[in-house]
């Protein structure tokens, strides 16, 4: 009983304080405006528009008159000594240009504050005439709607802000200004648009987005913006239940790398041993979604240029397939660093022997060390021969069981055993194909470009090969480095025609966005209401991104380019264009042949092409008149081949040779003995 006695007084005191701030109120409100307001005019000027005091109002607030009774008043500058009257300003042809508008914000008691906003008035001949786009794609967001609008369908144009544009699906209901889709849309639809005068009629298609009507299905996406010694860094992690199905008690995950440091969370964590955390994600409705951030700091003697590699995985994560020709077998494959020795393993998880004719390849940086078959009963685990490391990246990667549910390879990256060889984790994919899981590495920087786009696998070598059906992660990322909030941000991404859109799936991202497909290939992300700080009053806040992934379109021939870049939009001012992203398609650009000088002073000793399929090159850049002893060895010693008095140029056909495929070892050396050159060949 005492213990409520004194909850009551407390109570009481409280209120007692808060009525004494706000008796007098002598506190102006806080205001805050919009920063920047564009309208259109007709180019008559005895039409108006009109703008109210609300239009600039962003949100302002006051201790003890609630925000949506607080008085709201405007005025062109300069600012008059006392509030105005006026609540709304007319605009017209002869008011276009910029201005600088006071906004007044009145509390109750009659105290008052004051911001100032820019008004960009355009003059804009509106047509009557609308044309619609033939055949418009959008996709259901991550929360499973889409909010429609007459913009999504309509081209040509100008079409003037001032005019009031509605849109309704199939011909029924009534016109309105955003009709919102959901699950029950998918599918074509016939989108009539309407300015009050005039109509046009458009097709859409309404993609499902995330959606799987088969089974329960989780969906998590982990994703940082950069990392930096001795800097505090953010992961931002989003998941959804991409499913029709009401899903239960659901938790996510989190295994961060070991050089990294777990500093807090905005959603309660429980720590796990290993750097891994659990985050409790509670009941997901059919389309909800969340997300959290986790905290973390790169420690200082760490080198620039390490890859960090952390994982997401959301559960339960269910797998199902209809996939009659799935046994059931599914392959994973790990790897470690232990005492300077590379570890790989190849595991099945299923309880089914996997299919005949799978393979694995081992490749050392960028260079193809070995390829061999694997046959594995349900459980079972094939343990590779240790590595000596040198430091060198070292990836292991297997073929999936066919059929399984999300296709894709499995692979492991072991970076910086016995040295360190950086920036080349990410030049191979890294991501998982499951969508419970979501392994996201990031190369360390000590400094970046805060407006750029990214991709993932970044690509072998200059041309940035990789293969074809390959699925790319894209980041874009922004900064607002101006002098005043931004509100709205929109990135607006035209896809290669040699990507698929309709495989986009959003992921991670800094701030709540939507999108839409414009056009068949116009990616098009919205920040509504992001109010992103500029740089100079908040470094960290001024920083936003977003990921996505997208899949090719089926079989790229070698040679496809796919080059991308986003223009990025911070409210009213022009676009910043990014860097482009390159990446090259190739069945066969891993280097299949290295080379070695033995002896100081030699010419340099050329194997091309490479890679090659048939046939191999030997030559030098300068004249070598002195006989040569050729000799090559597999990777148990033995000798396959050993030509005396060769003299370069030499030819290599491993066809007709009869070299099976593997690693083999090459010499050269001269009658007396003395190496003069070795290498290794990948013979495929």
């Amino acid at each position: 009983m005492k213990n409520l006695v004194l909850l009551f007084t407390f109570l009481c005191l409280g209120i007692q304080q808060i009525t004494a701030q706000c008796s007098p109120d002598v506190t102006p409100p806080v205001p805050v405006c919009v920063g920047t307001l564009q309208r259109d005019v007709p180019s008559n000027t005895a039409e108006f528009i009109t703008v109210s005091a609300a239009d600039f109002n962003a949100g302002s607030t006051d201790a003890c008159t609630p925000s949506n009774e607080l008085g709201l008043f405007i005025e062109l500058a300069p600012q008059s000594a006392t509030p105005p009257s006026t609540t709304t300003l007319q605009l017209n042809a002869a008011m276009a240009g910029t201005h600088t508008v006071i906004l007044w914000v009145v509390d109750a008691a009659g105290n008052v504050s004051t911001c100032e906003n820019t008004l960009q008035v355009d003059i804009c001949q509106a047509t009557s005439a609308l044309i619609c786009n033939a055949l418009v794609m959008v996709q259901l967001g991550i929360n499973g709607t889409y909010d429609l609008q007459a913009s999504d369908i309509l081209e040509g144009g100008p079409y003037c802000d001032y005019v009031n544009y509605t849109v309704k699906l199939d011909q029924t209901g009534p016109f309105v200004e955003t009709l919102t889709l959901d699950i029950d849309d998918v599918g074509q639809h016939l989108v009539t648009v309407s300015n009050g005068i005039n109509l046009c009629w458009g097709n859409i298609t309404i993609n499902p987005g995330i959606y799987n009507e088969t089974c329960p299905q989780l969906h998590v996406d982990i994703a940082t913006p950069f990392i930096r010694p001795c800097f505090a860094g953010k992961y931002y992690v989003n998941y959804a239940n991409g499913s029709v199905f009401h899903v239960a008690d659901t938790y996510v995950d989190v295994a961060l790398d070991e050089g990294l440091e777990f500093t807090g969370s905005s959603l309660a964590s429980v720590a796990l041993g290993n750097n891994a955390f659990r985050f409790m994600t509670g009941d997901l409705a059919p389309g909800a979604s969340g997300n959290f951030i986790i905290d973390f700091f790169t420690p200082c003697e760490e080198e620039v240029g390490i890859t960090y590699c952390s994982e997401a995985h959301i559960f339960p994560d269910t797998i199902c397939s209809n996939d009659p020709e799935w046994s059931g077998a599914i392959v994973s494959v790990t790897g470690r660093c232990e005492d300077d020795q590379v570890l790989l393993s190849i595991k099945n998880l299923g309880n089914a022997p996997t299919s005949p004719g799978l393979d694995y390849v081992v490749v050392e940086d960028v260079l193809m060390l070995t390829g061999q078959p694997f046959n594995l009963p349900g459980g079972g685990q094939y343990d590779l021969p240790a590595i000596v490391g040198t430091g060198a990246t070292y990836r292991l990667e297997a073929q999936q069981e066919p059929g399984f549910p999300y296709g894709g390879v499995a692979s492991v990256t072991i970076e910086g055993c016995g040295g360190l060889h950086p920036g080349l984790v990410t030049v191979f994919p890294t991501e998982n194909s499951n969508p419970a899981i979501s392994n996201y590495c990031r190369q360390s920087t000590a400094s970046f470009d805060p407006n750029d786009k990214q991709a993932l696998p970044v690509g072998v070598g200059e041309a940035h090969f990789i293969k074809p059906n390959t699925t790319i992660d894209y980041m874009i990322r922004f900064q607002n480095t101006g002098t005043d909030t931004a509100f709205n941000v929109v990135l607006v991404d035209s896809l290669s025609a040699f990507l698929s859109p309709a495989s986009i799936r959003m992921g991670a991202s800094s701030h709540p966005y939507t999108f839409s497909i414009d056009q068949g290939n116009i990616l098009r992300i919205k920040f509504e209401d992001i109010q992103l700080p500029y740089q100079s009053i908040n470094d960290a806040g001024s920083n936003g991104f977003v990921q996505f992934s997208i899949a090719q379109i089926p079989d790229n021939p070698d040679g496809v380019q796919i080059d991308n870049r986003a223009a990025i939009y911070f409210d009213f001012n022009a676009p910043i264009i990014t860097n482009t992203t390159q990446h090259t398609i190739g069945t066969q650009f891993l280097e299949s042949v290295s080379v070695k000088e033995e002896t100081a002073g030699l010419p340099q000793l050329q194997v091309f092409p490479n890679p090659s399929s048939d046939v191999l090159y030997f030559q030098c850049v300068q004249a070598y008149p002195e006989p040569l002893n050729f000799t090559l060895t597999d990777v148990l010693g033995r000798i396959v081949m050993n030509k005396n008095h060769v003299t370069l140029p030499m030819t290599l056909r491993p066809e007709a040779d009869l070299l099976k495929q593997g690693m083999y070892f090459f010499q050269f050396s001269n009658g007396s003995g003395l190496i003069r050159w070795t290498g290794t060949i990948q013979v495929r």
